[in-house]
């Protein structure tokens, strides 16, 4: 008898109970089908347990063919399938074994996510809510077909900024932070929306001009997934109001005033984000965008300087990913 199973300190979104017993009289190689089937399953490496859960494989010989019963507790049922590996090639014999092991388990666990509730209740005691998770999670892992589309799924997060503005006195550095809310519209698109406020400021001949600024971004992103890494990429509009406020040097004999206005235009976004435990996520993002509605400073009929051109900033946020 070989035993490949989750240990109850392994996790249960990535490892359902399974037993996989495989008769002596079978032509293979049982510690490799066994190693090759728990990749195939997605099974953890925890102890060995056995409980009234799991998922129970016994492989057999039924004259010159194979017999692969699985007695699944999960949907309360048995399913066996007969297979030959007399015709392939003995070298490949365990790869083709652990292939029909984890296709058989699959198919029997598939009614989990394809039927989750039948019309009428199994005999046997449901097995814990935690072990359908990780059943169901198993089976849209390998059947890419049974993956919900994610569809008007929200987040939110929060997230600090820094941003470097094109002037015709130099570059302002601003810094700030804000609120960020992806939805996802699809498996591989989403729109963000967020609002963010900052702050810096630039020295010019007469002083320096204090710059604050609240602004919104509209995005439509694409965005992939592996494992617990993603990645994002597209454009929209940044917009908001600008305000500009002058504070002249101690010795110069003038006064400072301050003003508003709008300021806009698009922006080029790309990031990377790291998917940690109950859709939480850390993301680092990156803009690049043009002043289409450039601001403008005056001394008097003195032109102090002008925010145009380009300019780049810097996010890391922490929050909760559709």
């Amino acid at each position: 008898m070989a035993l490949l199973a989750a240990g109850p300190g392994a996790s249960a979104q990535t490892a359902p109970p399974v037993q996989v017993v495989i008769d002596a009289c079978v032509p293979v190689a049982r510690a490799e089908v066994l190693r090759l089937a728990r990749i195939e399953l997605g099974l953890g490496t925890g102890g060995v347990f056995v409980g009234p859960s799991t998922t129970v494989v016994m492989v057999g010989c039924l004259g010159d063919t194979l017999s692969i019963l699985v007695d699944d507790p999960v949907t309360a049922k048995q399913t066996e399938r007969t297979v030959r590996l007399d015709g392939a090639d003995p070298r490949a014999r365990a790869r083709l074994l652990a292939l029909a092991i984890a296709e058989s388990v699959t198919t029997s666990w598939s009614e989990v996510a394809v039927n989750p509730r039948p019309a009428l209740a199994p005999a046997r005691p449901p097995p814990p809510a935690r072990v359908r998770v990780a059943v169901a999670r198993a089976v849209r892992r390998r059947v890419p077909s049974l993956r919900p589309e994610a569809r008007w799924s929200p987040g939110l997060g929060l997230f600090a900024s820094t941003r470097s503005l094109t002037t015709t006195a130099g570059r302002a550095s601003l810094w700030g932070g804000g609120v960020r809310a992806p939805v996802a519209l699809s498996r591989s698109f989403g729109v963000e929306a967020d609002v963010a406020v900052e702050g810096g400021s630039l020295e010019v001949s007469p002083g320096r001009i204090s710059v604050s600024m609240a602004t919104a971004g509209l995005l439509l992103v694409w965005r992939h997934r592996w494992a617990a890494w993603g990645l994002r990429a597209g454009g929209g509009v940044r917009a908001g109001v600008m305000v500009l406020a002058g504070e002249p040097r101690s010795e110069e004999p003038s006064s400072g005033a301050s003003f508003a206005a709008p300021w806009a235009g698009p922006v080029l976004t790309v990031g990377a984000s790291v998917h940690l435990p109950d859709g939480w996520a850390i993301d680092l993002g990156g803009e690049l965008g043009g002043t289409v509605l450039p601001v403008t400073a005056y001394a008097g009929e003195q032109t102090l300087l002008t925010l145009e051109g380009t300019w780049v900033g810097v996010t890391l946020g922490f929050g909760q990913r559709p």
